[in-house]
């Protein structure tokens, strides 16, 4: 894990130690939001770090949940460290907000474990598979903006080459081999590169096959961010057409945990899976 956590990690840390002391001073989100007068949706997403907290904001609350001095003085500390300018902001012409907050706790996370449906994993995708996905929807970010977008790719691709790389287990649906995204030869050069990765020590990629059936999650792709510090909760990231939304609360979190699992279990080993993945570029490659 990265020795300087995130602008979105600190926040996400403001809001979690602002929640444990409201529910530790047995307030609701409803007698939070009387206090600072505005409403219990801006005390929801500043405890789940979507939006900062005024230091005004911030000195109300630590008086109104009777903070321990130790406790504000460790709230005020990560609070001023939240104010530091993100390094994903400078990518706000290619990323909408949500996402650009997702890659922020995405470059702190020790466990990636992903679920995928229609798409190789962004984290996994070579160039030529990203510009022709871009290039397939014409509604969404301009040419100048999708060379932004896979710079954005890139910078967040690098850390699997980090000297301590995060873990990423990858689980995807049988269709994403077959889907010739971009035509025959971009689409064997993918399924080669995921070959290639599924060899690195610290990535495992499963393919959950047809013969599955239906699984829990046909609906949609999901990500969960595990970190290695326990004072960071792990957080789930729901994909959809145009951005995403966050899980935090621990029990919805732990439904998502449970059906990884269960997906896990159903899927192909990694050994059968890498075997399979160079079964499909075979095919596809005459040569």
């Amino acid at each position: 894990m990265p020795p300087q956590r995130s602008t979105r990690t600190r926040l996400r840390r403001v809001g979690t130690m602002m929640r444990t002391l409201r529910e530790s001073a047995d307030k609701t989100g409803y007698d939070a939001a009387e206090r600072l007068q505005c409403s219990q949706a801006k005390i929801s997403r500043m405890e789940t770090g979507d939006v900062g907290v005024k230091l005004a904001e911030l000195e109300a609350l630590l008086g109104y949940y009777l903070a321990t001095d130790e406790q504000r003085t460790r709230a005020l500390t990560v609070w001023k460290e939240s104010r530091h300018k993100s390094s994903w902001s400078r990518f706000a012409d290619a990323l909408t907000e949500r996402f650009r907050a997702y890659a922020e706790l995405e470059s702190d996370a020790a466990l990636i474990q992903r679920v995928d449906i229609s798409l190789v994993p962004g984290f996994f995708q070579t160039e030529n598979y990203a510009l022709a996905l871009h290039k397939a929807a014409p509604h969404f970010p301009s040419q100048i903006n999708i060379d932004r977008a896979i710079e954005a790719r890139k910078k967040r691709q690098r850390r699997l080459d980090d000297d301590d790389p995060p873990k990423v287990h990858a689980i995807i649906d049988e269709a994403v081999l077959h889907r010739l995204v971009g035509g025959p030869e971009i689409m064997v050069e993918q399924l080669q590169h995921l070959h290639d990765l599924s060899r690195r020590r610290n990535i495992t990629i499963q393919v959950l096959p047809f013969g599955a059936g239906a699984y829990a999650t046909l609906g949609g792709p999901f990500i969960m961010l595990v970190f290695a510090d326990p004072e960071d909760p792990t957080a789930v990231y729901r994909e959809h057409l145009g951005g995403g939304s966050w899980v935090e609360d621990p029990a919805e979190v732990d439904q998502y945990t449970r059906t990884f699992d269960d997906l896990r279990k159903a899927a192909l080993s990694a050994k059968e899976s890498a075997n399979l993945i160079r079964e499909v570029a075979a095919d596809l490659d005459p040569r």
